[in-house]
């Protein structure tokens, strides 16, 4: 938020608390709407996935860019906060050091969960090249999940941190 402030001041806005909080208002609507209309949706396999993981005593936790009062309204919308041990959110005014593709929001869950590599293995499974970064700085596995085969051709053979793994689907996870 600190850092916009320069722009904002360019457009001549000086009240910034209320410019975020209606900009918050705005954008948590929009978002409402575009459920809605199925435009952001859960898709099918995601509960039973994240349920049948946690039944095998697998660590969850989701590490999300987007801003807090979004990430709250989907976890609840969607009921999948008890899905997850651990939930990390970003917000303007807090953990933007732990935002992807940073590793340390990564770092962060696996010194909660007492995480060892020697003992077990971690991965994160995203969808864009700044969870992949993430990843492979954290020192862990990076799956990436290409729902839209379509988004295939966006080769990510070119990136600089490549995939371990890449899946259409959240059940292909069971079979890594």
């Amino acid at each position: 938020e600190d850092q916009h402030k320069d722009v904002l001041q360019e457009w001549g806005i000086s009240d910034f608390e209320l410019f975020w909080s209606q900009f918050k208002e705005i954008d948590l609507n929009y978002r409402k709407k575009l459920i809605e209309k199925n435009k952001i949706f859960l898709f099918d396999d995601v509960k039973a996935i994240l349920a049948r993981l946690r039944k095998e005593n697998k660590k969850l936790a989701l590490i999300s860019n987007s801003p807090m009062y979004v990430v709250d309204y989907i976890l609840k919308k969607f009921d999948l906060k008890s899905l997850f041990d651990e939930i990390l959110k970003i917000d303007f005014k807090k953990n933007q050091n732990l935002a992807k593709p940073s590793p340390y929001g990564i770092i962060s869950i696996l010194d909660k969960f007492n995480y060892k590599s020697a003992n077990s293995k971690a991965i994160m499974i995203g969808d864009s090249i700044n969870d992949i970064i993430a990843a492979k700085r954290a020192n862990i596995f990076g799956c990436l999940i290409l729902r839209d085969l379509s988004k295939k051709h966006e080769s990510f053979e070119d990136w600089n941190y490549h995939p371990d793994f890449d899946i259409s689907e959240l059940a292909d996870l069971l079979t890594l």
